[in-house]
């Protein structure tokens, strides 16, 4: 900017970041909190003896509540913060249609704004088409679905009851529900159609009561009247209690977060020094503006006291944000009542055990979740299913003296315990977690694939089939990682690759992970096809298990799905167990050939936790909305701000940085907050918004936007030469009969001031008639991917359409899916589809063959 106007006089970044230091000024800050922890530490006395002392520390911390409080009042931000339970059928596309966020109370919203005016659970609307019905409906949840918002709605009248002909509200009940039962009869509402009855207020003070309309016209009243709580939200009447000003009542807002927690290094050098920490990222945000840098806000970190110490603070905090604070709202610019719970916490295994008060592990049961034992002479895939899963109660027994539960737990074996200890419950300190009415330790901890995936079992895969390769078999595998090409990775692994070095980081796997079906099935078709029988046989087994390792990661790593979840979670455990067979097979036959020595992947905890994701996918979202890369990436820049202190106080030092950086953004977002003399809200001039929208350089200059945490799962979709990918043809009837293209891209070029695409098209080539296919994608038996032939790595082979050239103009095709296309091993022409890729294996059971560019079916 000041290359641009040499007359501009635009201050230091110290400056700026230090302004309130410097002049006398009303901008805001963000509030840090200071709270004394007594720790017990372990000195040596003057003689040498350790001696255990407690010592004082300071914890510094942003409150949950006060990074709510300023991110509710940024306009920005404040619309996306809340979000309704989304009940559309079969289909993951957020934390909003997980079965938490639609069941837990605390995540149903009280009341709604329509353009009909706000809306409370217990109101009675009526329809607009017929203000003036006999017919009631009394709201009873609120919740989206497809897109409109909706309403559960008991259905009432008013009635006289007829033994003292007192007015009531008769709400209707199922037919087979006797009178003692509290069970109503629930109907969805489009809540565009309907309005606030005029009488609303005098009808809630009807005493209600339960009736059955039998099928001869009759109606039978319930004996005992019904109190509001037991048919409505059990917050409603505490919503309502709270006046804000006149005789309204205060909005209420909704406002979930998700908690991350790790350790990082304070060294350059990424070892030792180790400093925990927490941050908080609004759980309603799209998955995409989760990742995003500026959207995880940092709450405490220290090198003295560990995470579980500072878990306490912010549970206390949080325990009030359940109970709702007041807040100023940047959207409907007033105070409303802030209701916050928290969602899930994501951590590597060994923290999530912390927070589970598990022992880890190595201990005799090391699951978290369950009981599962690894100890079994003959281990199958029925050992990691149908397993007792612990439970807040398990947790809550071991906060009793002894450590002894009140209650037995059925163990694996058929036997009982009340031991908790045996059991491998550990008190930890994060018991704190139980006062938490939204938060679960044994369901809210998520299955981290990233750590029990990619850092898990694929490493524990990857490392074993590199030990029993021979120097020979070690370098063909270097240099066909080395050597492999393909656009559709974000970054491939380079000449300077060495396997035997075996020192990769998670996103090595990621890649790793993706080719190695690919490259192990032509190193057996080329240069391993001349082993010997017993050798040979073994590589073969190495590839089926890294065949339906592919395929479960290329369904695990997608952010969303459109349609068939159910199906996706079936075909997710169904690959879990296949792994779990095949790993126990490969074990098998490399301690047969080569005597390796007893049984180490099929026993790890890795392994078997992978059999809870299931209950995750079906609690929250797809796994990678639970992915901890974006929390490891984000201590990147907390080791960046430790190395820039004087080391004297690093954890206020580091927390005052980022609560200024943070504070900055609010300002020049037009975020509001309180004057400290007049108590106003205010914001930032027309003048600085202005030059923000004049200016959009100034965010990666000054807000760090250049410098965006990485995208290691090869999502975008970019048109680029070279580029393979399955394409929409915007022309086609994209409702009915929509038409797909599988292609590569040759150019873009511009002709006559438009853009045009060059594509080489490809097909699939179908199975003939009665000829046998291979198993598990009966769901989808009319899909391109099952419809078709695959080589020996599940892979699909496609060979050049006829004819094979075609263009289109840019705005009238759509890249759907980007593929991997490598050269088939076994056939001249043809090439594969990798079905390891991320996202290709389910995108190509979900689209049906009929629907791609055949030149069959031209």
């Amino acid at each position: 900017m000041a290359r641009e106007d040499p007359n501009l006089k635009a201050p230091t970044m110290h400056w700026v970041m230090n302004y309130e230091s410097y002049q006398s000024n009303h901008i805001p800050q963000l509030e840090m909190t200071t709270i004394p922890k007594i720790v017990s530490i372990t000195r040596r006395n003057a003689a040498g003896v350790a001696e255990r002392l407690e010592e004082v520390i300071d914890l510094h911390i942003y409150k949950p509540s006060e990074v709510v409080k300023h991110l509710i009042a940024n306009p920005r931000l404040s619309k996306h913060l809340s979000a309704l339970p989304d009940r559309s059928p079969n289909a993951s596309t957020s934390l909003t249609q997980g079965e938490k966020w639609k069941t837990c109370p605390l995540f149903q919203h009280p009341m709604v704004s329509t353009s009909n005016g706000d809306l409370w659970v217990g109101d009675f609307v009526v329809p607009n088409s017929d203000p003036y019905s006999n017919i009631l409906y009394k709201l009873v949840s609120f919740y989206t679905n497809n897109g409109c918002v909706m309403a559960d709605a008991c259905i009432a009248f008013r009635a006289q009851l007829p033994s003292n002909h007192h007015d009531i509200i008769a709400l209707s009940k199922p037919m087979d529900v006797n009178q003692q039962q509290q069970q109503f009869q629930y109907v969805p509402l489009d809540l565009d159609g309907f309005h606030l009855h005029p009488q609303n207020n005098i009808l809630q003070t009807l005493d209600h009561y339960g009736y059955v309309a039998l099928t001869n016209g009759a109606i039978i009243y319930d004996n005992v009247r019904y109190d509001i709580i037991h048919h409505t939200s059990i917050f409603e009447a505490r919503y309502r209690c709270m006046p804000a000003s006149g005789q309204c009542y205060r909005k209420v807002r909704v406002v979930p977060i998700n908690l991350f927690s790790d350790d990082t290094s304070g060294n350059t050098t990424k070892k030792w020094n180790k400093f925990d920490s927490w941050s908080m990222v609004p759980a309603a945000l799209p998955l995409d503006e989760r990742n995003k840098r500026e959207n995880t806000f940092l709450l405490c970190v220290h090198k003295r006291l560990s995470a579980i110490n500072m878990l306490e603070e912010i549970v206390r905090d949080v325990r009030q944000l359940e109970d709702g604070m007041i807040m100023y709202d940047a959207v409907n610019n007033e105070e409303v009542l802030v209701i916050s719970p928290l969602n899930f916490i994501i951590g590597d295994n060994a923290r999530h055990s912390e927070l589970a008060c598990h022992k880890g592990a190595r201990a005799n049961f090391p699951c978290r979740k369950c009981f599962y034992s690894p100890k079994t002479a003959n281990p199958n895939v029925e050992q990691h299913s149908n397993l007792t899963y612990r439970t807040k109660e398990d947790i809550i027994a071991l906060t009793t003296d002894n450590a002894v539960s009140v209650h037995s737990i059925c163990l694996p074996n058929g036997q009982t315990s009340n031991s908790l200890d045996a059991l491998s419950f550990k008190k930890t300190g994060s018991e704190i977690l139980l006062d938490l009415r939204s938060f679960d330790q044994t369901m809210d901890l998520p299955i981290e694939i990233l750590h029990s995936l990619m850092l898990g079992v694929t490493k524990y895969l990857v490392y074993s089939m590199i030990k029993y390769l021979n120097a020979v078999e070690t370098s063909q595998l270097q240099t066909k990682l080395r050597t492999y090409n393909s656009k559709a990775f974000g970054r491939v692994m380079g000449s300077c690759l060495r396997v035997t070095s075996m020192s990769f980081v998670g996103r090595d796997f990621k890649i790793m992970s993706q080719q190695l079906p690919i490259i192990l099935n032509d190193l057996l078709f080329c240069e391993w096809s001349g082993l010997a029988i017993d050798r040979r046989r073994v590589l073969e087994g190495w590839l089926r298990c890294f065949t339906i390792h592919g395929e479960l990661i290329s369904l695990v790593y997608m952010g969303q799905i459109q349609h068939d979840y159910d199906q996706y979670i079936d075909l997710i455990d169904t690959k879990v167990k296949a792994l779990t067979v095949f790993v126990t097979e490969i074990e098998s036959m490399c301690a047969t050939v080569s005597n390796t020595g007893p049984r180490i992947i099929s026993e790890t905890s890795k392994l078997h936790i992978l059999h809870h994701l299931k209950d995750d996918l079906s609690r929250f979202a797809p796994a990678i909305h639970y992915e901890s890369e974006k929390g490891e990436q984000f201590n990147k820049f907390i080791r960046e701000h430790i190395q820039h202190t004087n080391r004297h106080n690093p954890s206020r030092d580091v927390l005052t940085l980022f609560g200024r950086q943070f504070m900055f953004r609010h300002i020049i977002d037009g975020g509001f907050w309180a004057d400290k003399k007049s108590e106003e809200r205010i914001s930032a001039g027309d003048g600085i918004l202005d030059y923000m929208d004049n200016h959009p350089e100034f965010g990666p200059i000054y807000l760090g936007g250049d410098r965006q945490f990485t995208d290691n799962n090869s999502s975008l979709k970019e048109f680029k030469k070279g580029l393979a990918a399955f394409f929409l043809d915007l022309e086609s009837d994209i409702d009915s009969n929509p038409l797909y293209i599988l292609a590569l891209i040759e150019d873009i070029v511009e002709e006559d001031g438009s853009k045009y695409v060059h594509l080489n098209v490809y097909e699939p080539i179908r199975y003939i008639p009665n000829q046998t296919r291979p198993l598990g994608v009966c769901q989808f038996p009319t899909s391109i991917y099952s419809s078709c032939i695959k080589d020996p790595a599940s892979n699909l082979i496609v060979t050049p359409s006829n004819p094979v050239n075609i263009s289109y103009p840019l705005e009238s095709i759509r890249m759907e899916e980007v593929v991997d296309l490598q050269p088939c091993c076994s056939r001249e022409r043809d090439y594969v589809i990798n079905a390891s890729k991320f996202g290709t294996l389910w995108y190509m059971l979900q689209r049906d063959i009929q629907n791609l560019y055949m030149t069959d079916l031209l």
